[in-house]
């Protein structure tokens, strides 16, 4: 018998030198532990290893400490690398990779850079951290039973289907077949007008895909076959109603030689904050009577929480003002100051007074609800669009990203950069 471990999302360098800077580290500390402590061979991460796309040092040191458990935890029988697809086998560093438990990682949205440049998810996989996979597969001997991994790391949404296409993975015979992606999937997850990817997207002859991106847990069967399971995140980022639903967790796959693939066991963390929603209402009220309402939210959610972690509270504050009042006229320091040293408060205002008009852009991006990076390219290609000039959007977004400005002009300029 052989175990996968599974985790994704772990977001390494979110809110870096904030009150929650340390909560990834934690977070993806208890899921790699309980990982290896649960005897797993192998683990896999689906992506957004990293919450940016040049993480600073201490960020990357952070974490190349943290995977270096996974290379310190000797087995008895280790694991082989039995085939390579798509990438040169030299790419990896099969004796520090392979020492313990390996971790094969793709990279996610958060990690994207130009065609070219180095990714943090391949600068891991250079230090022997990782194994690195984008539209590559390996095969691997875990504890006896044959097992085969394939990744494709995140890529824009309207190019995910035509990506998955042209790479076209193909299944390894005799073997528990595993892909890894990191992207929207409809129904689970979907964001802007363009076209993502479907369950009838995804090929046949995979047991499991485990899909990043989505920071809840999913678990489904694929109309194709196979089974669906997105591990969601570790760290709470989004503060969705569903984040605050479903805790979070690692996973572990059972699988054997004669029967292949077997349950998906759920390994709770116990170490992320507490998260609680709040969402107060107001109808054509002044600043005080929102101030009241917020102070009177937030003691009545924090009255009865307990423990070591401060809590996450994300208030949203939603309806209308009086006449001639704005929601600058809303002013919540001193109500965020008294709760301070209880949860960490976010206030999210949606307010509008009955002589505001809502502009077409304000709408428009609402209704698209996109996330801000498609946001971003969106309105690059747009601007390009009207001026007439043609200009690779996602080029230069990314290359924005990455503050190279050097190569935004030669790509404006209509170079190869």
């Amino acid at each position: 018998m052989a175990r996968v471990g599974v985790f994704s999302d772990t977001h390494f360098g979110y809110d870096f030198g904030g009150p929650r800077g340390e909560d990834p580290f934690v977070q993806a500390a208890e899921a790699l532990d309980l990982l290896i402590g649960d005897k797993c061979g192998l683990v896999l991460h689906a992506g957004d290893l990293f919450d940016r796309p040049v993480p600073k040092p201490d960020v990357l040191g952070g974490a190349m400490r943290l995977f270096s458990r996974a290379v310190l935890a000797r087995r008895k029988r280790p694991v082989k690398l039995i085939e390579v697809v798509g990438k040169d086998r030299d790419d990896v560093t099969e004796e520090i990779a392979l020492a313990g438990v390996p971790i094969i990682a793709i990279h996610g949205t958060h990690e994207r850079r130009p065609k070219g440049q180095l990714n943090p998810i391949q600068l891991m996989e250079k230090a022997g951290f990782v194994i690195a996979l984008h539209c590559q597969s390996v095969l691997l001997d875990v504890g006896g039973v044959l097992v085969g991994v394939h990744g494709m790391g995140g890529v824009p949404e309207r190019f995910a289907r035509d990506v998955l296409r042209k790479w076209d993975p193909r299944s390894f015979d005799g073997a528990v077949n595993m892909l890894l992606l990191h992207q929207n999937l409809s129904p689970y997850l979907y964001t802007g007008d363009e076209p993502g990817l479907e369950g009838e997207d995804l090929p046949k002859g995979f047991d499991l895909v485990v899909n990043g991106h989505i920071h809840w847990e999913v678990q489904d069967e694929l109309p194709r076959g196979g089974r669906l399971l997105c591990p969601g995140s570790t760290v709470l980022t989004q503060l969705r109603a569903t984040e605050r639903d479903i805790p979070k967790a690692a996973f572990a796959v059972e699988m054997t030689k004669k029967k292949g693939m077997g349950e998906v066991r759920r390994l709770p963390l116990a170490t992320p904050r507490p998260f609680i929603l709040e969402t107060v209402k107001v109808k054509g009220a002044g600043p005080a009577q929102v101030v009241r309402a917020v102070h009177k939210a937030l003691a009545k959610a924090l009255k009865d929480v307990k423990g070591d972690r401060m809590p996450l509270v994300r208030v949203k504050l939603e309806g209308t003002l009086k006449d001639g009042i704005t929601p600058r006229d809303v002013q919540l320091g001193e109500t965020m100051e008294a709760f301070a040293d209880r949860a960490l408060v976010k206030v999210d205002k949606k307010l509008t007074g009955a002589d505001m008009e809502r502009s077409k852009a304000h709408r428009a991006v609402k209704r698209k609800a996109a996330t801000l990076d498609e946001l971003a390219r969106d309105v690059l290609r747009t601007r390009a669009k009207e001026m007439g000039v043609k200009l690779d959007a996602d080029a230069v977004f990314d290359r924005l990203l990455a503050n190279d400005v050097e190569g935004i002009i030669a790509l404006v300029e209509g170079e190869d950069a």
